[in-house]
């Protein structure tokens, strides 16, 4: 199970981010991407254990996310599976890594 909480001035994941905690994961993403303070966010990975393609797409979605809140999004940390995944979907153009 995905954890997404605010920690040290930028957004944490942990966990197993897989199909079952898409929506959950997806939802405390947007929340705390509104939320946050100033024009940017950063988003850590480091905590991720488990990933696929679902977690490109809640990445998409927090992208989108910002854009709408008038924020930047940077994504730090990309394990190396979803790093593969982003490649293999040409997505590591579109998002901000």
């Amino acid at each position: 199970m995905a954890t997404v909480t605010a920690r040290e001035g930028r957004i944490a994941v942990e966990g197993d981010l897989l199909f079952d905690d898409a929506v959950a994961a997806c939802a405390a993403g947007r929340a705390l991407i509104a939320g946050a303070p100033g024009s940017s966010v950063e988003v850590s990975l480091a905590g991720l254990s488990r990933v696929n393609s679902v977690s490109a797409v809640v990445l998409v979605e927090w992208q989108r996310a910002a854009v709408a809140a008038g924020k930047s999004l940077r994504i730090l940390d990309v394990p190396p599976r979803l790093a593969g995944i982003l490649r293999l979907s040409g997505l590591q153009d579109v998002l901000p890594l």
